[in-house]
């Protein structure tokens, strides 16, 4: 047996119902990019691919993954160049892969 007041209740929201919801804080979604301490191609170039990353996948990539695009989708406006051990980004003094990891890492840690 189903109460006639509380069909009539449900109905009255649902015909109130028709303005929309003002946008809460829950809506509103802002990318994510990591806070860098210095700035430099470096750190700027690995936090774009991070933020990149984050706006396709909603999720945060793993150091592998930012590796990964780094070497074969570099992102827009860099010259990447993987030689050995070794990792430049516009022509700057190279830096090791386990420098580079840590930086990653570092970036990652904040997101």
């Amino acid at each position: 047996m189903v109460r006639t007041k509380a069909i009539e209740d449900l109905l009255k929201t649902l015909n109130n119902d028709t303005t929309p919801e003002p946008e809460s804080d829950l809506n509103k979604i802002t990318p994510l990019k990591p806070a860098i301490k210095r700035a430099n191609n470096f750190n700027s170039c690995f936090s774009e691919v991070i933020a990149g990353f984050i706006d396709r996948n909603d999720y945060p990539p793993t150091l592998g993954a930012v590796l990964h695009e780094l070497h074969h989708k570099p992102p827009t406006g860099y010259i990447i160049n993987f030689n050995g051990d070794t990792l430049s980004i516009d022509g700057a003094k190279p830096k090791t892969l386990d420098n580079v990891k840590r930086t990653i890492n570092a970036l990652l840690s904040k997101v």
